[in-house]
């Protein structure tokens, strides 16, 4: 009898792990997956006043805008049940360009909430309509971004540099191509 009644606790416990494991396995059976687009639109305006070292001038900018991410509507459907994000590609555009040209000397992107944030230093770069940076993953950016975006909170998208001549404007569009994970078992 003591031989039965192990090998039936023995099937009963081994039940109760397989029903755990099914039950994980059926709620991911319901994830939705889609991919997005997060859009940050930078107004940036290079100051007039420049600040002259030995060698040259130079010009500085500072633009910071919030993005919040239910303002896509998929995202805002499932909000409330999101698993998380996947970035699959970070890339700034020039979509305008007044009084250039310019040429960024140095600056840093940074997207952040609160003490969390990915962050990317920008080298010599040719301000011009249509003109693109690719925002890698070098430095573990992407991972730092999702860190960011799994907060699930509006965020910030700031730049911040210096430029070889004042008085110009430009819109640098920050795209964040997204895959988003929800469940509505959730």
């Amino acid at each position: 009898m003591k031989t039965f009644n192990k090998i039936l606790m023995g099937l009963v416990i081994l039940t109760g792990i397989f029903s755990l494991a099914s039950c994980d396995k059926i709620e991911s059976l319901a994830d939705v997956h889609f991919d997005t687009n997060l859009i940050a639109d930078l107004n940036v305006a290079v100051s007039g006043e420049s600040k002259k070292s030995t060698v040259t001038e130079s010009y500085y900018f500072n633009e910071s805008v919030s993005v919040d991410p239910k303002d896509d509507p998929d995202i805002e459907e499932y909000f409330d049940k999101l698993k998380g994000y996947k970035v699959n590609d970070v890339t700034g555009t020039i979509k305008s360009v007044t009084g250039g040209p310019v040429t960024i000397t140095n600056a840093t992107l940074r997207i952040s909430s609160g003490d969390i944030y990915a962050s990317w230093d920008i080298p010599e770069f040719v301000v011009e309509k249509g003109a693109s940076l690719t925002l890698g993953n070098d430095e573990g950016q992407w991972d730092d971004l999702q860190k960011v975006l799994n907060e699930k909170k509006v965020f910030t998208v700031s730049v911040e540099g210096h430029a070889d001549k004042g008085g110009v404007v430009f819109l640098l569009s920050v795209d964040m191509a997204v895959t988003v994970t929800a469940n509505p078992l959730k």
